[in-house]
């Protein structure tokens, strides 16, 4: 019976085409998409690094993929999210800054409150839904809003902030000046960081109409140490404006002690000559009692780039 069927079976070469074109498994999906489109074949191999067979994707698998489910927290601006967010479903959003956000196919969860950290919200989301929260997380949103309201002295702290942290206290039980001291010194220090860490270790992008702007912050305790890598800052700032194509870069330098900053900043020079803050030096601004990059600092450049163009 074997042999009978191997006599009336119909060779491989007539049926299958020998060809380059296969995926990787690493591949995205739309380059799979684009390969296939532009080929002659319905579909192609998939094939690991040693070459082996791993599957095949045809075009009517391609049909059936949906999009990656995306919930943005902490912000709700595809400019400032993860790298191909704008393919992504947008499904939700908690946040606590001013609006930029993408549109949506269909209504979608969206929070957005003044207070001082979006850990306040998550937090309060836990207690409203009677998630239980372990002492590890209490305390991981408790250091999120000590940094993001300076240990609640920000100008954008609220009663919730307070009210939130009290509350995850009693689940997390810190000593929390003794915490704060540590968790805040942690931060501040520059040494050992490159000039391109600092700049990108909390850096958004910003567009007022047709100025796109970025702006970094850092927290130190007392200049000293900027000073002595502000000429590499200044250097790095130009950079990533070209490479970026922004009209305007900058970076928030905020001393935490004295609850002062200074902004290094380069761009297009009418942009520059119209920021309003006292000039200490070429590039260097002096912010007095400016900590909040969100409620201080952005709202004045909107208004400001906004009015030129």
């Amino acid at each position: 019976t074997t042999v009978g069927l191997i006599r009336l079976s119909t060779p491989v070469y007539r049926v299958a085409q020998n060809h380059d074109g296969h995926l990787h498994v690493d591949e995205y999906l739309d380059e799979a998409r684009l390969k296939i489109l532009n080929s002659y074949n319905r579909g192609m191999v998939v094939l690991d690094d040693k070459q082996r067979l791993m599957g095949m994707i045809t075009m009517a698998d391609l049909l059936r993929f949906s999009k990656i489910k995306l919930i943005l927290v902490d912000h709700n601006e595809i400019s400032q999210a993860v790298d191909g967010a704008e393919k992504a479903e947008i499904i939700e959003i908690i946040d606590h800054h001013r609006l930029g956000n993408p549109q949506t196919m269909s209504p979608i969860l969206f929070i957005n409150q003044p207070v001082g950290s979006t850990c306040t919200l998550i937090a309060k989301l836990y207690f409203e839904q009677k998630v239980e929260l372990n002492a590890q997380t209490a305390g991981l949103l408790i250091s999120g809003i000590i940094s993001d309201t300076v240990n609640l002295v920000s100008p954008t702290t609220t009663a919730l902030d307070k009210q939130m942290m009290d509350e995850l206290n009693k689940i997390a039980e810190l000593d929390l000046e003794d915490y704060t001291k540590k968790l805040l010194s942690a931060g501040v220090s520059l040494s050992g960081r490159t000039p391109n860490e600092i700049i990108l270790a909390d850096f958004k992008e910003y567009n007022a109409d047709k100025v796109s702007f970025g702006v970094g912050q850092i927290e130190t305790v007392g200049f000293s140490e900027f000073y002595k890598l502000k000429t590499q800052i200044i250097e790095q700032l130009t950079h990533i404006k070209q490479n970026r194509r922004y009209h305007f870069a900058a970076l928030l330098v905020t001393d935490i002690s004295s609850a002062d900053s200074l902004l290094i900043f380069d761009g297009n020079p009418t942009l520059c000559r119209r920021l309003g803050y006292p000039v200490l030096e070429a590039n260097i601004s002096e912010l007095k009692g400016v900590i909040s990059r969100k409620k201080q600092l952005i709202p004045h450049l909107l208004d400001v780039f906004k009015e030129i163009i």
